[in-house]
C-alpha cells in the first residue's frame, strides 16, 4: 500500500510563521503594550480626561486610585500570560496566534490613549 507524502502548502499564515517567531519576543511586546496602556489610564484619570470602562478597574480605582489600578492591571496581565503559557506547551501554534492578537489588540488601545492623550494635550493650549 503506498501512501501519498507529499508537502502541502499551508493553508493559513500562522502554519509556517507560528513555527518561526519566537514566542519571549511577544511576550515583550505585550507587556511593553500593558505598561504603556497602564501608564496612559492613571495620567488620563489622574487629569479626569477619561473614567474607566472596565467595572473591575474602576472599582480597583476607586479602592485604591492609581496604586489599585495598577495593582488590578498587573494581575490581569499576569492571569493572561499564565494562561497563555500553560496553552503553549500543549498547542504552541495556537498561544502564538492568541498572543498575536492580544498584541494587536494592546497596540490598538496604546495609540487610542496615545490620541486621547494628545486631543486633551491640544484642547489644554
Amino acid at each position: 500500500m503506498e501512501t501519498d507524502v507529499r508537502a502541502t502548502a499551508p493553508r493559513y499564515f500562522w502554519d509556517t510563521w507560528a513555527d518561526t517567531v519566537p514566542v519571549g519576543n511577544l511576550y515583550v511586546v505585550f507587556l511593553l503594550l500593558s505598561l504603556a496602556d497602564l501608564v496612559a489610564t492613571v495620567r488620563q484619570v489622574q487629569a479626569t480626561v477619561i473614567t474607566e470602562g472596565n467595572p473591575l478597574a474602576l472599582w480597583a480605582l476607586h479602592v485604591g486610585g492609581a496604586v489599585g489600578i495598577t495593582a488590578y492591571k498587573v494581575c490581569l496581565v499576569g492571569v493572561i500570560l499564565g494562561a497563555l503559557a500553560v496553552v503553549d506547551r500543549t498547542r504552541p501554534r495556537l498561544a502564538r496566534v492568541v498572543l498575536l492578537a492580544a498584541c494587536i489588540l494592546m497596540g490598538i488601545i496604546a495609540l487610542r490613549q496615545l490620541g486621547i492623550m494628545s486631543v486633551f494635550a491640544l484642547l489644554r493650549h
